[in-house]
């Protein structure tokens, strides 16, 4: 009997028991000293490891046969041979799927809102800002110095509609003459006459208005001639000693005309603005 039980091979855990009850040591002591439950101890001895976890088992089994000096690739054959055991998994937080339906949709629901009436509005007053800002935004060229070109013909319109130049405020900046108001239409005391030839020599200046337009010209004696924003469908005339220093807004509704020779005013435009210096041969070359 004694040989047929040699011939059987022994289980794991029978080899840890044995491997104990040899040396004499109670599983008390070895769970003290080695730091393992002894109902972990008892399920390895009794080959119960389906009580362990895998992650566990087979850390705690090697621990436990290095202790007993038990040979360590025995062991390791003797792990690998266990079953894996099958492993249920479950939820270890409850759900709750209609209520975090509710949840996320109230979630949505709050950032539309947000971006409806706050976002929306914030982008459509900073775009507002950032158009009337570059509508009214003009740079006022150097005098003599553009060669920009365009072939926009002068814009005729019924309607009354306000000058498209740089503000009021930057193109009135030059300090009024004494004797002159801005905006009456009148020449200074002295300087040639707006409308009528009052002096007997000089050139002889005319605009064409087909729409509103500011316009700003002094004669080469620093007279002004005109500080005004001239009405669309009106003609003015002036009389002068060239060279001429004239700004006009919104120059493609107006023409220019020096001693009866139309000035070509393209070059001399920026955007909608032109600036120029006028001499007496500048209506041969337009």
């Amino acid at each position: 009997m004694n040989e047929q039980a040699d011939l059987i091979p022994m289980k794991l855990g029978e080899k840890l028991r044995a491997a104990r009850l040899a040396r004499g040591l109670q599983k008390d002591f070895i769970a003290d000293t080695l730091k393992i439950g002894i109902h972990t101890l008892e399920s390895m001895e009794s080959d119960n490891w389906e009580a362990l976890a895998p992650v566990y088992r087979n850390a705690f089994a090697s621990k436990y046969a290095a202790y007993l000096e038990l040979d360590a690739g025995d062991v390791a054959g003797a792990l690998n041979a266990l079953p894996e055991p099958d492993q249920e998994l479950r939820a270890i937080f409850k759900e709750r799927p209609r209520q975090a339906l509710m949840e996320r949709n109230l979630r949505i629901a709050s950032y539309l809102a947000v971006t409806v009436f706050i976002v929306t509005p914030i982008i459509w007053i900073f775009t507002q800002q950032v158009v009337n800002w570059s509508q009214g935004r003009a740079t006022v060229a150097q005098p003599m110095g553009l060669s920009q070109s365009t072939d926009r013909q002068p814009e005729r319109s019924n309607s009354h509609v306000q000058a498209n130049v740089a503000p009021l405020g930057m193109l009135r900046s030059a300090e009024t003459a004494p004797g002159a108001k801005a905006g009456d239409g009148r020449s200074e005391p002295g300087a040639p006459g707006m409308d009528s030839g009052s002096a007997a020599d000089g050139s002889q200046l005319r605009l064409v208005l087909n729409a509103d337009s500011w316009v700003h010209i002094t004669d080469g004696e620093g007279r002004r001639l005109e500080y005004d924003l001239l009405r669309g469908g009106s003609s003015k005339h002036y009389r002068g000693r060239a060279p001429f220093n004239i700004l006009i807004g919104r120059a493609s509704a107006v023409e220019l005309y020096l001693d009866s020779k139309r000035v070509d005013l393209a070059p001399y435009l920026t955007g909608n603005v032109a600036n120029l210096e006028l001499h007496d041969d500048a209506a041969d070359r337009g």
